[in-house]
């Protein structure tokens, strides 16, 4: 009953969902080119105009909503006209629009919002996460110590911890989409990011656990090689190759698609912090055997992230394209009916 009330509700007071509103900064001699674009396309509804409002840069002001479906390809064209660098494009997430127009244009839009991509966002996303801070590094660092420490006392519930407090998946998605985009820059900005953060706090690991060691504290079941929670991070195989390409695609996903939650299991199963980790612990203690197989782990995970994250990417790239061209060639159908 209630999922159909829902809808009833929606109907009733054109409640509507998976909007964005969009305001731009539009010089004059941009103004018939973007006003043309914007009045072309169906889905751009509540449009609205002041003329010369704004100053640094100066320009007109517009404001218009339109369903995240169908915003990249707009945006698309507006990047085309250079816009953003004359001007300005601001995007604001809608929590809830009610208007029955609104609600038809959503209806009428290609896909579902929750599974709609928008490019611009994602690298914008992806860039902000890939900026080499103090605070970044410090993470990196407080990440790996603590799954060094659960390394040596082959504590599960630590490694976990670890990986969701690493971060080093923004680098890593950044790489992804250098791949994809074959841009070099945004794959040089990720490894720098890794490299700057694995070459710190990989040593720093080494030197907490030559402290444990040196202070009598290195658990017995460390010392004795009778580790079983956290023996796998030392021996990659073919399931470290099944999770580490199933991790990539989930990610890639919730990336694009904004669904923190599934970002979040994610770097739950990533094996990067606790592989960096195990690489400064097993060195540490002259375990070379288990500190290579924690570096193939480490460079596995790094490989495949990167890799079929930027394959998976391709994939969403070739849909939205599909989706499209779907939604052009309705729009020209559509346009040559009303000339009838």
């Amino acid at each position: 009953m209630l999922p159909l009330a829902a809808k009833r509700f929606s109907r009733e007071v054109g409640f509507s969902s998976g909007m964005l509103h969009v305001r731009l900064i539009v010089p004059p001699e941009l103004r018939p080119a973007v006003m043309q674009l914007l009045l072309d396309d169906p889905s751009v509804i509540h449009l609205q105009v002041t003329y010369d409002a704004s100053q640094r840069p100066n320009g007109d002001v517009v404001l218009f909503d339109i369903p995240r479906e169908t915003a990249s390809t707009l945006l698309a064209g507006l990047r085309l006209l250079s816009l953003s660098t004359t001007g300005a494009v601001i995007l604001t997430e809608l929590r809830a629009v009610f208007s029955e127009t609104a609600r038809e244009a959503v209806e009428l839009a290609p896909g579902d919002p929750s599974e709609a991509v928008i490019w611009e966002e994602v690298k914008a996303r992806v860039r902000a996460e890939t900026v080499l801070t103090t605070s970044w590094v410090a993470l990196m660092t407080v990440a790996i110590l603590i799954a060094a420490v659960g390394l040596l006392t082959d504590s599960g519930i630590l490694i976990v911890g670890a990986m969701v407090v690493g971060p080093d998946y923004g680098p890593l998605a950044a790489a992804a989409i250098g791949l994809h985009l074959n841009q070099f820059s945004w794959i040089a900005r990720g490894a720098r990011m890794l490299a700057v953060g694995f070459c710190i706090a990989i040593p720093l690991a080494a030197l907490l656990t030559i402290a444990i060691e040196v202070t009598g504290n290195t658990p017995a079941s460390f010392v004795n090689n009778e580790q079983s929670a956290t023996a796998f991070i030392a021996r990659p195989d073919v399931f470290s190759v099944i999770v580490a390409v199933l991790a990539a695609i989930a990610g890639i996903m919730s990336l694009t698609q904004e669904k923190a939650g599934t970002l979040v299991g994610v770097l739950i199963s990533v094996t990067t912090i606790p592989a960096a980790a195990a690489v400064g612990v097993y060195s540490a203690h002259g375990r070379w055997n288990d500190a290579f197989g924690s570096l193939a782990q480490l460079l596995l995970n790094l490989v495949l992230l990167v890799a079929v994250g930027g394959a998976t990417l391709r994939v969403e790239r070739l849909v939205h394209v599909r989706r499209r061209e779907t939604r052009r060639r309705l729009l020209e159908a559509g346009a040559a009916l009303s000339k009838v």
